[in-house]
């Protein structure tokens, strides 16, 4: 079962109108969103936003039955600015959730290939009709490549190591499942002392470039603001210091249009002890003058 993250938080931080218009823009498995509805009236308007289509499909039946304005788009994140201009929203939002977590139900799915407990193909898309999967991109990346992603993991003689160890098993074999791949992380960095930690920030770094990541985040925060009531929301909950640090310089370079913001926020000890998934979650959230 997946459980929403900082949920508590979230409701809190987004400190919900109940006729107001909310964006939901990762929708997952639907559990922010769900609990978010049920502080609406039907004058209200939530709006959920997905790359994987097979969220809607599994999750999202859980709202027909709620007689209020809900709609899905199957899209970027980014992509909500033409969400705003198709409905006349301009300045009319009242808050915008953006949760860049993975949910146990993807992780666990061994076709995707988004984690290393389950063996499966390495596809790690999370919109199925992109072209490049993680399998293509293993096999057939340049040096210069495959050295820039795994540079994200802040440490450059394991990310040099891991690199020369995908070239080295590739002249052999294919890198197809996360069991391959998983091979390769162990005889890199199994002497680690925290190698889980490694593991989990390269599953992290490759995903984040197969899905083009760090693109949809700076294109959607260029025109955020003037989504944004007066007084409205805008909560990130981010999983890796990459996207924190890209959130946190972004407002602090606009500051000027902000009434307030609350800078950091971790999970409690209480959430930690019930949700693992949780342990790395960093929660920012901003409100517009």
């Amino acid at each position: 079962m997946h459980i929403p993250v900082m949920l508590n938080e979230v409701l809190k931080g987004l400190d919900i109108i109940s006729n107001g218009i909310y964006f939901d823009c990762t929708f997952g498995t639907g559990g922010h969103s769900f609990v978010v509805s049920k502080f609406l009236n039907r004058h209200a308007s939530l709006k959920m936003i997905d790359k994987d289509l097979s969220n809607f499909f599994i999750f999202g039946k859980k709202f027909f039955f709620i007689k209020k304005k809900f709609f899905f788009y199957k899209c970027a994140f980014d992509e909500i600015s033409d969400i705003i201009y198709d409905n006349n929203l301009f300045g009319k939002v009242n808050g915008i959730l953006v949760d860049f977590g993975i949910s146990n139900y993807q992780l666990l799915d061994f076709n995707r290939g988004f984690g290393f407990k389950t063996d499966g193909f390495l596809d790690m898309r999370l919109d199925l009709n992109q072209n490049i999967r993680a399998v293509d991109w293993f096999n057939f990346a340049s040096l210069d490549e495959l050295v820039i992603v795994f540079s994200f993991i802040d440490n450059l003689k394991l990310s040099k190591a891991i690199v020369s160890e995908i070239l080295f098993f590739r002249k052999k074999n294919k890198i197809r499942t996360s069991d391959d791949f998983y091979k390769i992380l162990f005889k890199v960095c199994s002497s680690s002392k925290n190698y889980m930690n490694y593991f989990n920030k390269i599953y992290q770094a490759v995903r984040i470039f197969i899905n083009n990541d760090m693109s949809v985040l700076f294109s959607f925060l260029r025109n955020i603001f003037d989504s944004l009531s007066s007084s409205g929301v805008l909560l990130f909950i981010s999983f890796n210091s990459l996207e924190d640090k890209i959130i946190k310089n972004f407002f602090k370079n606009n500051s000027l249009v902000l009434k307030s913001f609350v800078n950091f926020i971790k999970p409690s000890i209480e959430e930690l002890n019930n949700n693992y998934s949780s342990r790395s979650a960093i929660m920012r959230f901003f409100i517009k003058k």
